[in-house]
Parts: C-alpha cells; structure tokens; sequence
C-alpha cells in the first residue's frame, strides 16, 4: 500500500483531529469550572480530600502506572526472549557461513561446478552444495517409514546436502559416519530426536537400521545431535540428512577464520561472484550470512517488541505528566500547611518526603496491580515458543524499581520546590 500525507482525505482527517480534541480539550475544564460555586471558589478551598474527584484523580495515576509498568515488564521480557534466541546454541555452526541460491530450473552439472571452483578460493574454508540451510525458511517433509519390532511411519524433515554439509555446519556426530560423497541418495543420517522416536535409547542401536523413502529401503550410518532447523517456536522433530540431488539448488561456504573484517569479506564474495557469473552470466547474484536468515524467521517478534518499546515511552511520558500535574496541584492545595510546617520548625527534607510519600504509595498500588496482570500476559506470549527464558523475579523487582524511581524523579522538582518557598508568603494572609 501506499501513503499520501497531502492527500484530501489525509489533510481532512488531521482537521477533524484537530479540531474535535481542541473541543473535547476546552469541554472538560470549562465545565469544571463553571461548577464552581464563587463563594467556595473566593475562599480558596479545593475539593476535600475525601471526595470522588481526590480519588478520581489518584485513581488515574494508578491506573496509568499500572500502564506503564506492564509494558516496561513487557519490554524487559521480551528483549530477554530475543536476546536468548539470538545467543542460545542452535546445534551447529552460524559463525560466518554464506548462502546464496542458483537457478533452481537448472538441471545441469553447473552448481557442483561452481561449488568445485569455489572450494580453491583464498579466504574460503568450506563449501557444501545444499537444498537449503541447517535452519531456515527452506523446509522439505516427507513420509519416511521404519519396518521394525514395530511399524513407525512419519513425517521427517529432510536436511539435503552433499558430504560437505555435515562438516560445514560442524553438527556434532553422537554415533556411526558422516554420508558418503555420491550422486544419488544412498544413506541417511538421522538426529537424536528420530533415534528415540524409533525406539532405541542409544544412539549406536540405530546405525545399520533401514529407512524406506519412497518405498526403497536406505541405511541408518549415523545419528546426529539434535540441532535448531526451525524457529524456536517448534520443538526440535525428526529429521534426517541425506544427498537429495535433485533439490540442490542452494551453495553455503563457510568463510575461513582469517576473513574477520568486511573488507575481507566483500573481497571474498566478489571473487564469488566473477565464478557465479561466468556459469550464470545473465542471473543477478544475491548472498547474505545465515545468522541474517535466522534473524528475518524471528522479525514478527523483533517488530512486537519495538512496538512494544514505543508503547512503554508513550505511557510512562503520559504517567509523569500526569503524576506531576498531581504534585502541582496537591502542593498547591496545601501550600498554607506547608507554610505552617516550616513556622514549626519542619525541615525542607521532612516536607519533601511527606508530599514524595503519598505519590509513592500509589506507584506502589500500581506495582501490585500491574505485576499479576503483566506477567499473566508476558507467560502467555512466551507459552509460544518450545524454547524460552524464564519470567523471573528480577524483571518485576527491576521494573518496578524504574516507575519508583520515575515517579520520584518526576515528583521531586515539584515537591522541593513547595518545601522551599517562602512560607511568609502563603501566611500573610491568615
């Protein structure tokens, strides 16, 4: 879709806005006012503190905080799952691995050509020729079935690479060998979560066994350690490994150790890229590292996130105008107690910290309501994912830690500021 700031209906709308909250705006206070009854009002005194509009008015400071505090908890749980996500082991390597694609109409020999030429690179340490990634957005399942002590048919996500594609990842082996180079499917390699879906409580009890896939009998010749091929929203299934010719369209190279910096990257890929086009030379070439790939099958839950980070600005911005707006008016409504107070003897610090406490009781009646409410909703969101972090303690204890120390911070300009004045000036008239 496209947006048109200046359009008719664009321009007509921000009117309307505009005009509808000045109105709504000016309604309210106007109509406070004139409720006034003048002999109340030349006398100086406020509505009594056991009024519905006292507790109106720190009723919507709680309920603003409560706000706040759920989306601050919000962000915290979420930059945690993110950050867990971005860090945690997937099972095999990510660390400067380059995928690109070829013509996926080409049935000829050029991909194996281009992986061959690739391999004598500088700079290059493997290369695989794949149907896609260990983990990413290129899925093949298929029914795969074992004729054992029991019949056990089901659906296996199937990992397609050539002999290189196990090393290249650095997947760990828990039993048996890595495929065989070959020009067909020949054998698989299964992980652990298949093993034990077969039935065997070891690793090494499931090498030898066959696999029938399109109803031809395959050997088992090694187990794998389970590693992340989806998002972490899916526990990790069966899957198996093996030399699917026919859907390598996909080549991953692994850059060596001594290609740090960008500009040794960008030497490399443009070596690349002089090979893909002499095979390819009317095809654009397009490549990006497999962690960038990871990130885009998680961006739902990055866009939620800032999203979410927007959200907890806005409303802790609206709760301390609103929590300073009520620290205006209760100094000013007790500006003649205040004044008593330091006739008395009070200090400023006892004056601050009599106004600072009653705005944080309510900040602390928000905490209480916004907690269970916060992490109802953050245990929801995070009931999502097979892999997760834990809603622990500190995200509450730190978050409401930040609103006291907001609201403080927000109240204590206005409140040192009353327990300063001049008290001659709010009794000359007594």
């Amino acid at each position: 879709m496209t947006f048109d700031p200046f359009s008719s209906a664009t321009l007509l709308f921000l009117l309307l806005i505009t005009v509808g909250t000045s109105l709504l705006a000016g309604f309210y206070p106007a109509k406070i006012i004139s409720s006034y009854l003048p002999s109340v009002s030349l006398k100086g005194l406020s509505h009594p503190r056991g009024s519905g509009k006292y507790f109106l008015r720190k009723g919507l400071i709680v309920f603003q905080f409560s706000l706040s505090l759920i989306f601050i908890v919000g962000a915290l749980v979420m930059s945690n799952q993110i950050r867990f996500i971005r860090t945690t082991d997937r099972g095999f390597n990510t660390k400067a691995v380059v995928i690109f694609w070829t013509n996926f109409d080409d049935k000829s020999n050029r991909p194996k050509i281009l992986v061959s030429k690739i391999k004598g690179l500088a700079g290059v340490d493997k290369v695989t020729l794949q149907g896609g990634p260990a983990m990413g957005f290129a899925q093949i399942v298929n029914q795969v079935v074992y004729k054992g002590k029991s019949l056990v048919e089901t659906s296996v996500s199937l990992k397609d690479g050539t002999a290189d594609f196990i090393p290249l990842y650095q997947i760990p082996l828990l039993a048996g060998r890595n495929i065989v180079e070959s020009d067909s499917l020949k054998e698989f390699v299964i992980n652990e979560t298949y093993s034990r879906l077969l039935g065997f409580s070891k690793p090494e009890e499931a090498i030898g066994q066959i696999l029938y896939f399109n109803n031809k009998p395959y050997p088992i010749v090694g187990v794998a350690d389970n590693f992340h091929e989806r998002t972490f929203h899916d526990p990790i299934g069966p899957a198996a490994i093996a030399n699917f010719v026919e859907f390598q369209h996909c080549i991953a190279l692994k850059l060596s150790s001594s290609t740090t910096n960008d500009s040794n990257v960008n030497s490399v890929m443009v070596q690349v890229e002089k090979l893909y086009k002499q095979l390819y030379p009317d095809e654009k070439f397009e490549y990006h590292f497999l962690e960038e790939e990871i990130g885009w099958m998680h961006d739902g839950e990055r866009k939620t996130a800032s999203l979410v980070n927007v959200a907890m600005v806005i409303t802790i911005f609206i709760s301390c105008m609103g929590i300073f707006g009520l620290a205006m008016f209760t100094a000013e409504a007790r500006t003649k107690e205040i004044g008593v107070r330091k006739v008395l003897g009070a200090s400023v610090t006892n004056i601050a910290s009599m106004l600072n406490k009653e705005f944080l009781v309510l900040i602390g009646v928000a905490i209480l309501i916004a907690s269970p409410i916060a992490w109802y909703f953050m245990n929801y969101w995070l009931q999502e994912f097979a892999y997760r972090v834990d809603l622990s303690i500190w995200v509450f204890v730190l978050s409401g830690l930040a609103a006291l120390s907001i609201g403080l911070i927000t109240v204590s300009f206005q409140t040192i500021k009353a327990a300063l004045a001049n008290p001659a000036n709010s009794l000359k008239e007594e």
